[in-house]
């Protein structure tokens, strides 16, 4: 029988890229805690402030009322749910 040949240890090649060093991993830290706090005060700015929510409070309130009145003066119409579900659904057995 012949002595099958041994296949060399790989050799391990270092990195292509440098391993971050302390002062690189408090940038990356440092970076990830600025675009945290962006993304807070980008959240932030999009809650409505409280004039913002009443002023649309009060447009749904003239909605609604003005709907309300169409219907009591008989120049809306409504439609029962279970039309309006076959419609958007399609039929339920």
């Amino acid at each position: 029988m012949g002595s099958r040949a041994k296949s060399p240890t790989p050799r391990i090649e270092p990195p292509e890229e440098p391993v971050p060093s302390e002062q690189t991993l408090a940038e990356y830290q440092a970076a990830w805690e600025d675009e945290v706090s962006r993304l807070a005060e980008e959240q932030a700015e999009a809650v409505p402030s409280e004039q913002e929510l009443a002023e649309n409070e009060a447009a749904w309130e003239e909605e609604v009322l003005r709907i309300a009145k169409e219907h009591e003066e008989g120049r809306a119409e409504s439609i029962p749910w279970e039309q309006v579900r076959a419609q958007l659904f399609g039929e339920r057995s």
